[in-house]
């Protein structure tokens, strides 16, 4: 019975972190948009801590384009997950590099950062 009402309450806070993640995000969301729009890049609270806007871009490989456009390339390097290192055992770099590329997206925007000055 210990065992069952310890698992249930694991499940329990593992909603509740997922949900702290979700309202997180949110508001990170609420803080970009307020300071892009104001032109503030820096924000200076709690004494010696400050958030700043860095533009970031974000490569990262669509699997399931990947996995739907080029299903061979796809089975050639899976291992628990997708390995270049693993495909290029049995396909040329140049053309798994075109491959990759095709399946490559793209996300720009700006992220919050904090820091604490020293």
């Amino acid at each position: 019975m210990i065992l069952e009402e310890s698992l249930k309450r694991i499940e329990k806070v593992r909603e509740e972190i997922k949900q702290k993640y979700i309202e997180i995000d949110r508001l990170k969301k609420e803080v970009v948009k307020e300071m892009v729009e104001s032109g503030n890049k820096t924000v200076d609270y709690k004494g010696d801590l400050h958030a700043t806007l860095v533009w970031v871009v974000e490569k990262k490989i669509d699997y399931d384009k990947l996995q739907r456009d080029y299903e061979d390339v796809y089975v050639l390097g899976l291992r628990p997950s997708f390995s270049r290192t693993q495909a290029l055992n049995s396909i040329s770099a140049p053309l798994l590099n075109k491959i990759l590329k095709d399946c490559t997206t793209i996300k720009m925007g700006y992220e919050l950062k904090n820091k604490k000055e020293n």
